[in-house]
């Protein structure tokens, strides 16, 4: 298996090429793993570089259960316990910062003795406060948490972290942007797993320089990018295999690969999170199992691949959409209005779910 990899050997690497400051050497030092899971590297080597990475524009376009949210959320702590800044995440529902604040952070920070001496105000839900000393100076920092589906608050912010945009109002999304426009030093994350192609993450992903995860063929000695089309096969078994030898991608190969961007020149950074990277946890046999459980096949592309899919006839236009959705063979019926309020849902899955409701006083009723 790989080396260079447990919590004891890249956090004396790290403290040695980059010191006591260094993200990974903070966060190893002073962040627990949810169940005090302990910090290991050895298939997650693909962290440390979005850790690291110092860029002030960052994407991830991510598959689920990947460790992100943990990592996005030590790389914003350990900025604010070295410079006064006031930072912002979102979450698209209310009781998505309920679950954040309650299972992960507050955890992290009564885990930590550095954290609970340097956090203040921490029973608040929606803020927190920290006071450091760095370097004989003095720092301050706010944590604001907002859900992305109300007005965003008046709060001029540094640092905007969107979490899970696809399931945020993308209305909203503008306005919260707007709020770091007084910054003069402005740093702006994304990350989500995706949905549609073109829309929310995906869309942004594509003006990012694209790091995808690329491994080197132990038999041929191929680069290559991992995708599920090109590089599985479930014969003679599941497994993944070289694009070029058609030979299999051990475990060790795909976990020791590297961040290749497509397109380096692009002034935002973008990766590509996939469980394909993840081969010791989420091994081909098992994704494999996954991709043949009877869902859709539009939840294994977003969920386990991190990619952004539409059935193969094709999303439908916006434009398609305004022109036909009135026109379903029948004529217009209107509706008595009763007192109360009337209510639309819609869920697209692969079919289509319409339910208007009545709701008046503590009665409802099902219209259509």
């Amino acid at each position: 298996m790989s080396k260079f990899l447990d919590e004891g050997q890249h956090l004396a690497y790290a403290t040695y090429k980059k010191g006591e400051t260094d993200p990974v050497v903070w966060a190893v030092r002073n962040i627990s793993l949810p169940k005090n899971i302990p910090w290991n590297f050895e298939e997650r080597m693909w962290q440390i570089p979005i850790l690291e990475d110092e860029h002030p524009q960052i994407v991830v376009k991510k598959s689920v259960q990947r460790g992100l949210t943990t990592i996005i959320l030590a790389k914003l702590l350990q900025y604010l316990n070295y410079n006064s800044r006031t930072a912002m995440y979102t979450f698209p529902r209310r009781d998505d910062i309920t679950d954040f604040v309650g299972n992960t952070l507050n955890p992290i920070i009564q885990n930590s003795p550095h954290l609970k001496s340097i956090i203040f105000e921490t029973d608040s839900v929606r803020l927190k406060r920290f006071r450091a000393e760095h370097k004989g100076q003095s720092i301050e920092s706010f944590f604001h948490l907002m859900e992305a589906s109300v007005e965003p608050r008046m709060i001029p912010v540094d640092i905007l972290i969107n979490d899970e945009i696809d399931r945020s109002d993308q209305n909203y999304l503008e306005i919260f942007r707007g709020r770091l426009e007084a910054s003069q030093d402005p740093r702006h994350y994304l990350f989500s797993t995706p949905t549609l192609p073109g829309f929310g993450i995906d869309k942004a992903y594509e003006n990012t320089t694209q790091n995808e995860w690329t491994v080197r063929c132990g038999h041929c000695s191929e680069y290559q990018n991992l995708t599920w089309e090109a590089n599985f096969t479930d014969r003679p078994k599941p497994m993944y295999v070289c694009v070029r030898c058609e030979r299999e991608l051990s475990a060790d190969v795909i976990v020791t690969g590297k961040w290749q961007p497509l397109y380096p020149d692009r002034e935002i950074q973008g990766y590509h999170v996939t469980h394909m990277m993840t081969p010791i946890s989420k091994p081909p046999e098992l994704m494999w199992a996954e991709f043949n459980l009877g869902g859709t096949r539009k939840n294994f592309y977003n969920l386990k691949l991190g990619a952004a899919y539409s059935s193969a006839s094709g999303s439908l236009p916006k434009e398609i959409l305004k022109a036909k959705m009135f026109d379903s063979g029948h004529g217009e019926e209107t509706i008595p209005m009763s007192p109360g309020s009337y209510y639309l849902g819609v869920d697209q899955a692969n079919d289509v779910h319409v339910l208007i409701a009545r709701i008046e006083g503590k009665h409802n009723k099902i219209v259509f």
